[in-house]
Order: structure tokens, then C-alpha cells, then sequence
């Protein structure tokens, strides 16, 4: 079974790199592969820095999944550097959207 892991801008993201998400989704969902959208994370308890806590809990699935899909404009997202620049140092193999 394959697990795949979605990193794309979140934080002042536009709707349309939001979407993205679910249109990454929908493709994983009819080859088969499992998938981790951190869009999908529930709500943080309040009084959380909200940042930390996703990815927090974006990083521990990440280091479960086989690769990683970046969504455009990932280069611009503190976040998905971070998932990439961990993604590279476990050996994750790492997927341009554009190459689904």
C-alpha cells in the first residue's frame, strides 16, 4: 500500500492553491494510494499557536508516507520547505504535482 503526503501553501494560500488539495485528492483516491491532506488536520484546541500545531502533526505523517506530492507554489511556504527539506534528508521520494 502506498501513502502519499500533499504539501502545498496553507497560510495565505489562494482559493485556487486550496483547491488544489482536494483536486491531488481526488486522483491519489482513483489509483489507489492513501494520502495524508493536512487540509483534512482537525481545528486546534484553543490557546494553541496554531502554526506549531499543524505542523507538528504534519510532519509525524509525513515521516509515514512514501512520498511527497508539492502543490505549486510550495517554494514560497515556510511549511512546505520544511516537509521538503525533511522529505529529502528520510529519503521520501518527493513528486511535482505536475508529474502525477
Amino acid at each position: 500500500m502506498r501513502y502519499y503526503y500533499i504539501s502545498g501553501p496553507i497560510t495565505n494560500a489562494t482559493q485556487e492553491q486550496l483547491e488544489a488539495f482536494g483536486r491531488v485528492s481526488g486522483m491519489l483516491e482513483l489509483r489507489g494510494i492513501d494520502y495524508f491532506n493536512p487540509l483534512e488536520t482537525p481545528e486546534p484546541p484553543e490557546g494553541t499557536h496554531v502554526w506549531q500545531y499543524y505542523m507538528k502533526r504534519s510532519l509525524s505523517e509525513l515521516c509515514e508516507c512514501d512520498a511527497i506530492v508539492t502543490l505549486p507554489g510550495w517554494e514560497d511556504s515556510r511549511g512546505c520547505q520544511l516537509e521538503v527539506f525533511v522529505a529529502q534528508n528520510l529519503g521520501i521520494k518527493i513528486i511535482p504535482f505536475e508529474s502525477l
